[in-house]
């Protein structure tokens, strides 16, 4: 799952953008796997909405109707992927993600990391090295992977 902040569709070149290259991995990523022409959100505002994609549930079923976090009983994506034995990692956003303990991170970038190494998301290079660190780790362990990144 490869998730974007503040990302409106049409800024992608898959989706119509103009600028050249704006997007060039995501379009080939699009050009070989599904491009969804019909989707919707169950809420527009960053926070619930990941929150809802990580536990399957609508915000008020979840506990975290806003900027609040989930429910202490919910059940989260990452707790499953745990127990089946994946590395899970973050680059970003884990601020979004309360209480920290039900979003379980193997590999961890925080918002602070970002700010102080990946210039605030405006650093591609810095992505590179870290997906590339938490990639291989996954490899070494011998482990699938779930990442989440800004």
């Amino acid at each position: 799952m490869i998730t974007a902040d503040d990302l409106n569709y049409n800024s992608l070149g898959c989706y119509g953008n103009t600028l050249n290259q704006i997007t060039p991995n995501i379009d080939k990523l699009a050009e070989s796997g599904i491009l969804f022409t019909n989707a919707f959100v169950n809420i527009a505002v960053c926070q619930p909405s990941r929150q809802s994609i990580l536990t399957g549930r609508y915000p008020h079923n979840n506990g975290a109707p806003a900027f609040n976090p989930i429910a202490r009983d919910v059940v989260t994506l990452q707790e499953v992927l745990e127990k089946a034995g994946y590395l899970n990692g973050i680059l970003g956003k884990e601020i979004h993600l309360k209480p920290t303990e039900k979003f379980r991170w193997d590999y961890y970038i925080t918002e602070e990391d970002l700010a102080s190494g990946l210039g605030i998301g405006r650093e591609p290079e810095l992505y590179f090295e870290f997906s590339t660190e938490f990639f291989n780790k996954a490899k070494m362990e011998g482990k699938p992977f779930f990442s989440d990144g800004k």
